[in-house]
């Protein structure tokens, strides 16, 4: 009897050693198999990201696309609408960019793009934006500031520009200029519009002041006045 149980325990003994064995590989192969579902969403989540970037961005210079500029720069004046804090909007148009393309080319000339993006976001502030408005034209809206606050950022992207040079492929330097008109939205004692109205508007402004910019020798900062705001 004493063998019997001798057997039988070892018996037992085995068959938890292979319960235990059998647990331990279930054990393994939930944790790999966890492993692989967290790789899995992880790049989800970034081809996500990613999308949603490539959705919300120009796709040469980096800067946001027009749909999302307008989306984002319509809720921001909404903000400050209800904050009745001034803003700006600013537009910027880099001076001779055909003679640019006609002389280095145009894949030179989309070097120079990316470069007017970096030289200006390097120069906005947290809560300012900025995005391509078509071709060589970019426009940015100036959260809560007044219009000597916006003239000033606007000058300090111009002086950006025309202080660090552009460096070509070949490693030559050639200077960008760029004018830049600047429209501002008082939102304290502007009558009551729909945000796109005020939006549409400004935009009207800053384009005529950047069109004096221009006209009065390029490179430099023109504020508009409040004439066509005035008449609404």
């Amino acid at each position: 009897a004493f063998h019997s149980m001798v057997i039988q325990l070892a018996i037992t003994i085995e068959s938890l050693k292979q319960k235990e064995e059998a647990l331990t590989n279930l054990a393994v192969s939930l944790q790999e198999e966890v492993q692989r579902r967290s790789i899995t969403l992880e790049h989800l989540r970034k081809s996500e990201a990613k999308f949603k970037y490539l959705a919300e961005h120009d796709s040469l210079t980096g800067a946001l696309n027009r749909r999302s500029f307008f989306s984002l720069a319509q809720t921001k004046l909404e903000s400050s609408v209800a904050l009745t804090y001034d803003c700006c909007v600013c537009l910027l148009d880099v001076d001779h960019f055909k003679v640019f393309n006609d002389t280095y080319g145009h894949i030179e000339g989309d070097r120079a793009l990316k470069y007017i993006v970096e030289q200006s976001i390097a120069n906005l502030r947290q809560s300012d934006i900025m995005g391509r408005y078509g071709g060589e034209e970019f426009i940015f809206f100036f959260a809560n500031a007044s219009a000597e606050q916006g003239k000033a950022a606007a000058e300090r992207i111009r002086a950006a520009i025309e202080q660090t040079p552009f460096v070509l492929q070949n490693n030559h330097l050639t200077p960008l200029r760029a004018s830049l008109g600047v429209a501002v939205i008082p939102v304290a004692s502007a009558k009551k519009c729909e945000s796109r109205e005020l939006l549409n508007d400004a935009i009207a402004r800053a384009d005529a002041a950047l069109y004096e910019a221009k006209r009065q020798g390029r490179n430099r900062v023109v504020m508009s006045s409040l004439n066509s705001m005035e008449d609404h």
